[in-house]
């Protein structure tokens, strides 16, 4: 069966479910209903009204056969496929689901497990990621909202990216590509397609993808096999890593280094696993024989604070990058090393800001000023500073603050003045920096500066640190417990550290009054990052849909401009939805101006800003 066929076929039946199932009260339905559908037995209910001709299709074809789909299973596909195609709802609390397999009387224990075997199969994901195993966290899952699968809905509407990406990854390795570059660009497509595949499995227990990443990375391993023993990536597993479990451990270790990324054990299981046997059964192999860390591939860390974390030797490193071990620890492992700081590749572009000239020519100040900082020449002027620390060092510094409403570009403007230096960008992650106990996050904010200090001497990055309101805020007055004093010897560590900070730190916050006065001082550039006018909403528009999307030149998007006073943030929001929803129609793949109207409003309904106006022809 073609990709066509099969969503022309999924349509069919959508419209039939809609048609013979009735909406008021399933209660009357006459149909015999089987609901044995754990994986060990799920057969198909008798319904003569349902062709059995078309639900054989649907369920024997060659992409979905993985998914061991029964007859319930296809009412609650076809019943969201139905909604997504005719008033754009996409997502479902659990006693909807439910509600789309008529008959569906069972007992609650019945029900739960039917629904979490729907999870478990890939055909629907939560909207939200638990804390906890949702088979075990009972609650959380009965009050969760889910929607289809991302790997699911692809293949329904005819673009399972997983051909394509094999052939491409074949297409690949037979260049002069890096083995494992080629199949670390194949795999970060892969996560581009599905988003569940990414940030959602460092915390999601209890859903596992081996199916979809190994069948990339036993393509890549069966394609090394086959060559020459000199092969660079041959020779090192052959040396050092002859076990394929093991191979495929390392492409993904490396896929997560090359992105400046930590991989911990539970992620890397997730991956690699199909099941909760073979998951534990991976974390316990990782954790106590890991014939990468014997080897030294891999930072024996597992009696230190992240003994979970994977981190890439500086020996692996030489490995797999083909580089000389250096004496010098790479700005990548010395941040991974850290407990406070990410390191990020900017990429951002002064060309593409879109701000009023007074911001846009402040930017450019800045930049020019870390560029050329002529400190000798200035100390030589006779300027001086009220901090204790070197002169000289002092002048080098500069701490610069970006205020404004949430979308506006300030995380953007941070990528493009460490693109513009040519510098790396380390992110501060302050949520490692607070502890439940206040004498310990005291030594920690100190340890964190140190570091900062050290890495600012050695190679000269820029810091980001967003929503700096978080961590120094006002400090309070006429504190009456000891909660209060710990809490503003906190604020006083972070004053003093930027007074004698010699580096480049950008500090963003969306709530400037709730920042302690104090702070001013220490920042060099004070910029409020205003929300777009009309003129830049035009701009804005324009940079978000290129002529690569089909249908985008021939929208007018003056009334689009006009009417919805949004962000950046908020215009690639809609339009990133727009084109989701343009891609799903069968009949034309094409973006068209109401498409964008109907997001635009869905965002200006929904947003949580007060800068709003009515809109309207």
């Amino acid at each position: 069966m073609s990709q066509h066929t099969l969503y022309s076929s999924m349509e069919e039946l959508s419209e039939f479910v809609k048609n013979s199932v009735p909406q008021t009260d399933r209660s009357d339905s006459k149909r015999v209903i089987h609901d044995r559908c754990d994986e060990h037995s799920r057969e198909l209910r008798t319904d003569p009204e349902l062709p059995p001709s078309l639900i054989k299709s649907i369920i024997e074809h060659p992409e979905l056969k993985a998914y061991q789909l029964c007859k319930n299973d296809l009412y609650v596909i076809a019943n969201m496929f139905y909604n997504a195609g005719k008033d754009y709802n996409t997502h479902y609390d659990l006693s909807t689901v439910l509600e789309f397999v008529p008959d569906m009387n069972s007992s609650i224990q019945v029900k739960i497990k039917y629904a979490q075997s729907l999870v478990d199969r890939h055909i629907l994901s939560l909207c939200y990621t638990p804390d906890l195993d949702f088979h075990h966290d009972i609650n959380e899952f009965l009050q969760s909202r889910f929607h289809l699968n991302g790997f699911l809905w692809n293949i329904l509407l005819g673009k399972s990216p997983l051909p394509g990406l094999l052939a491409k990854l074949k297409t690949t390795l037979s260049n002069n590509t890096s083995f494992q570059d080629a199949v670390c660009d194949v795999l970060d497509q892969l996560y581009d397609y599905y988003p569940e595949l990414s940030e959602r499995i460092f915390k999601l227990r209890g859903i596992y993808y081996g199916h979809q990443t190994n069948l990339l990375l036993d393509l890549a391993l069966d394609y090394l096999s086959k060559q020459s023993s000199e092969h660079p990536f041959r020779k090192l597993c052959n040396e050092h890593v002859p076990d394929a479990f093991w191979q495929r451990c390392l492409l993904l270790i490396y896929r997560y280094y090359r992105r400046g990324d930590d991989l911990e054990i539970p992620a890397l299981a997730v991956l690699l696993s199909h099941n909760e046997e073979e998951y534990q059964q991976t974390v316990l192999r990782l954790r106590q024989d890991n014939l990468l860390v014997r080897n030294k591939i891999l930072d024996d860390n597992f009696g230190s604070y992240h003994k979970d974390c994977l981190e890439v030797s500086e020996k692996g490193i030489a490995w797999l990058t083909s580089k000389s071990v250096s004496t010098e620890p790479e700005i990548a492992v010395r941040v991974e090393q850290s407990e406070y700081f990410e390191l990020i590749n900017p990429a951002q572009d002064l060309s593409r800001l879109i701000l009023p000239d007074a911001v846009i020519q402040s930017i450019r100040a800045i930049i020019n000023r870390l560029q050329n900082p002529d400190t000798a020449i200035l100390q030589s002027w006779g300027l001086h500073t009220a901090s204790l620390c070197n002169e000289q060092d002092i002048h080098g510094a500069c701490n610069v603050l970006l205020h404004g409403e949430p979308g506006t570009g300030k995380t953007y403007i941070a990528g493009v003045i460490a693109n513009e230096l040519k510098r790396p960008l380390i992110k501060i992650d302050a949520s490692n920096i607070r502890n439940c106990y206040y004498g310990k996050t005291e030594k920690r904010a100190k340890e964190m500066f140190r570091e900062m200090q050290d890495l600012a001497k050695h190679y000269n990055p820029v810091f980001l640190l967003n929503e700096g309101d978080q961590l120094v805020h006002h400090r309070l007055q006429g504190q009456t417990s000891g909660t209060d004093n710990a809490e503003n010897s906190i604020q006083s560590i972070f004053l003093e550290a930027l007074e004698t900070f010699t580096g480049v730190l950008i500090l963003t916050s969306n709530l400037i009054q709730n920042l302690d006065p104090a702070l001013s001082r220490r920042f060099h550039y004070k910029l409020q990052i205003p929300a777009p006018e009309l003129p830049e909403r035009i701009k804005l528009w324009k940079i978000h849909l290129p002529a690569s999307i089909p249908g985008a030149e021939e929208i007018d998007i003056y009334p689009l401009a006009e009417n919805f006073c949004f962000t950046g943030g908020q215009i690639s929001t809609v339009v990133l939805n727009a084109c989701h929803h343009a891609a799903s129609r069968n009949e034309s793949r094409i973006l068209l101006f109401n498409d964008l109207w109907h997001y635009a409003n869905l965002e200006n309904g929904s947003s949580f800003e007060s800068r709003k106006r009515l809109v309207g022809f």
